[in-house]
Formats: structure tokens, C-alpha cells, sequence
């Protein structure tokens, strides 16, 4: 029987093996999502363990390629975090007939992981989501896809990755894994309570929160939230330095604890693709414009190299050594400081006004320099880059 372990990602992978269904996702103290068992449910089967990613090797070999690329399309770049590179793998699906899982808001403060059928729908799945979806039946339905013999392309966290191959239990030739390039993850409830206080604040109903949107101010950590007011749709924009959440995320200071020793954090992962954006493209004579972003992409099987022949996207072959030295979750877990217990207690005992009253005191100089930073035009950002990686 599973037992409660603080390296627990919640992937859910043990809640959806359970042939008794005696196995839930339950708060702690903290609001991360832990698995509980009903013991007088509970027939000592053994398959919860079984099938737990933390137990189980589900990563591949050493990553032997590495690609820098942008999709072709200025408008699927425009609405994409960083090159696009995840629409132009579910491009390649949906034209073969295939289903995209990926995560998307099922409500504006809820993250799940969600299945979609149709081109149209990928608006769902775009953007940065910087808290922890749920993967609720996510797993199951992946495996009717696949005995329905579809094309299935699955993307999330590498630990979420890991939990639907531990799940699956053995390789399938019609099913596609991208994982992500993650600093780690805040609790649903964490950013719940940010929410409701951003609500009260502007008096506003939240519609939809993306932290890294090109609408506000190009490929950088900015973001926009849609609010609704009075019977009329507002578009906000989300500086990191003007709000706690945004920026103890940044700080790695709010994530699960086993983030901070998270196996993936190295070239040996467990997706046949891994997406991130590729930052230090700028030192890097790529034969394309990356001004509006690009992706970082590590081809890390057979499939993918395959299936990345066929995307719609400009690419180079990169360094690897130079794609891990710019991408820190590549080399080594986040780490957080003694101010991560303070502000676990602050969500535990403060309104998240009070939370955000701290913030505001405790980082001010460091506000007012990330603001300073903000307010240089992007064309001088990336010319100073460029002088930058010259140098080096």
C-alpha cells in the first residue's frame, strides 16, 4: 500500500490503477495534493506501488540532439510562449487523425489535463500555466485511445510524463510524449487564494490567466489576465515584481518539496520530445529570427526525430553543452531558501492581501530595479544580449 512521501508529485498515476478506487487526492497543510488511501477499501494488491514513476525507470538515453526552432506561422507564434514548437507537433497529429492531451483551465483557477480532437481547440492548451494541473481520468483515456489504435500525443511535466508510461506499463508504438522543461510547481490552492485576492482588489471576476503572453510584452516573463467587470471583458497586464505569486514562483520558493530533488532535471528524460524555451539564442547564429521567440527542442528518440521531419517550423541543430549551460532545469533541481518555510506559513495563516502587503515590504528594492529593467525598450534588451554572448 502507498504511503505518504514528501518526493510524491501528484501525478496520480496510483489513483487510477486502483482496482478498488479506494486511493484520492487530498490537501495537506500546505494545499499540494497528496494520495490517501481508504484501508477498509484497500485489498493489499500491491498495484498503487507498482505503478509509481518514483520507482520505475521511464527515462531515455542521453538526449543526442538538440534544436533550436520557430514555427512558420506568425500567428500560431504569436499566441505560443516561446517558438511554437508544441503546436506544430499537435499540427502533425491532428492531421493524422490524432488526440492531443495537454493542460488547460477547466476553471480560471483550475489547471487539468484535458483531451482535445480538433485543431480549433489548441487555444486551449496554449499558454503558461504556472501551477499544478490535475490529471484526473487523463491516464485512462489515454489508454482507450490507444487500444482504439489512435495517435495519441501527451504532454506535460517530465513527472507527469512518467506517471502515464508508468501507468501504460509498456511502450506504444502509436503514442507520442513531450515533456516539458519545469522549474516546479505551486499548489492549485496557493494560486487560488492569489486569485481571490486579485479579484478583490480590482473587484473583477477572472476569466483566464496566461503568465507568459506576447500580448504584453513580447517573449519575456509578463503576462495578461481577462477579467470580467460590470458586464464588460478587460485584458490586464501581470508584472512579476508587482505580484507575490508571479514572483515566488520565479523564486522557486513555492513548489512542491520534491521539486528540490526532482530525478528529471537532467538530459535523460522521459518524453520523446522535451519543450522549453531556448533562452541564449541570441548568442547563436540560427539563419532565422528568434525576436518573437523560440523553442528549445531535445529530440530524445527515434519517433521524435521522425515526427520533427514533418513540422511546419524553421529549425538549426544546436549544441547541447550550450542549450543545458542556458536552461538551469536541464543540469540541476530548483533550490529554495529558509524564506520558503515563511511563506508556506503565510498561506497557511494570512489573507492573501496580507500576503501581498509582506511582499510588497520585503522586496522592494529588488521591485523597483525588475521595474527599471521592464521599462528598456526590447530591440536595446536584445542588443545588449547579443554584446553579451560576444563577450563570453
Amino acid at each position: 500500500m502507498i504511503t505518504w512521501d514528501k518526493n510524491c508529485t501528484a501525478c496520480g498515476a496510483c489513483v487510477q490503477k486502483c482496482p478498488k478506487a479506494c486511493i484520492t487526492m487530498q490537501e495537506d497543510e500546505n494545499g499540494f495534493l497528496f494520495p490517501k488511501v481508504d484501508k477498509e477499501k484497500c485489498v493489499g494488491c500491491g498495484l498503487c506501488e507498482k505503478v509509481c514513476h518514483l520507482n520505475i525507470n521511464t527515462s531515455n538515453d542521453k538526449t543526442k540532439t538538440a534544436v533550436a526552432c520557430v514555427h512558420r506561422s506568425e500567428e500560431v507564434l504569436k499566441r505560443s510562449t516561446s517558438g511554437g514548437a508544441f503546436s506544430a507537433i499537435a499540427e502533425r497529429i491532428f492531421a493524422c487523425g490524432g488526440i492531443v492531451y495537454g493542460c488547460g483551465y477547466v476553471t480560471p483557477t483550475q489547471p487539468q489535463h484535458i483531451r482535445i480532437e480538433r485543431q480549433d481547440d489548441m487555444k486551449k492548451l496554449c499558454g503558461s500555466k504556472y501551477v499544478q494541473s490535475t490529471i484526473e481520468n487523463a491516464y485512462r483515456q489515454v489508454f482507450d485511445d490507444l487500444c482504439a489504435e489512435k495517435l495519441v500525443f501527451f504532454t506535460g511535466t517530465p513527472c507527469q510524463v512518467a506517471g502515464l508510461k508508468a501507468f501504460l506499463g509498456k511502450t506504444y508504438d502509436n503514442l507520442i510524449t513531450a515533456d516539458i522543461i519545469c522549474h516546479g510547481v505551486p499548489s492549485v490552492a496557493y494560486f487560488k487564494k492569489y486569485v481571490d485576492w486579485y479579484e478583490e482588489k480590482h473587484q473583477c471576476k477572472v476569466i483566464d490567466f496566461d503568465f507568459r503572453s506576447k500580448e504584453n510584452a513580447g517573449w519575456s516573463c509578463a503576462g495578461i489576465c481577462k477579467t470580467e467587470k460590470c458586464g464588460k471583458n478587460y485584458t490586464n497586464k501581470v508584472y512579476y515584481f508587482d505580484e507575490y505569486y508571479y514572483f515566488y514562483f520565479l523564486k522557486s520558493e513555492v513548489y512542491r518539496d520534491c521539486c528540490y530533488n526532482c530525478k528529471y532535471t537532467n538530459v535523460s528524460r522521459p518524453g520523446d520530445f522535451t519543450l522549453g524555451d531556448f533562452w541564449g539564442a541570441e548568442g547563436q547564429k540560427l539563419g532565422f529570427s528568434t525576436d518573437n521567440g523560440c523553442s528549445l527542442v531535445l529530440l530524445n528518440t527515434q519517433k521524435a526525430q521522425e515526427l520533427f521531419k514533418k513540422m511546419n517550423v524553421n529549425s538549426t541543430e544546436i549544441n547541447l553543452d550550450y542549450a543545458v549551460a542556458n536552461n538551469a532545469q536541464l543540469r540541476t533541481p530548483s533550490k529554495h531558501t529558509e524564506l520558503r518555510e515563511v511563506l508556506l506559513r503565510e498561506y497557511r495563516e494570512c489573507s492573501g492581501a496580507e500576503i501581498q502587503k509582506r511582499f510588497i515590504k520585503r522586496f522592494r528594492p529588488v521591485r523597483i530595479k525588475a521595474r527599471i529593467k521592464y521599462a528598456i525598450p526590447q530591440p536595446v534588451k536584445k542588443f545588449l544580449l547579443r554584446i553579451r554572448y560576444f563577450v563570453k
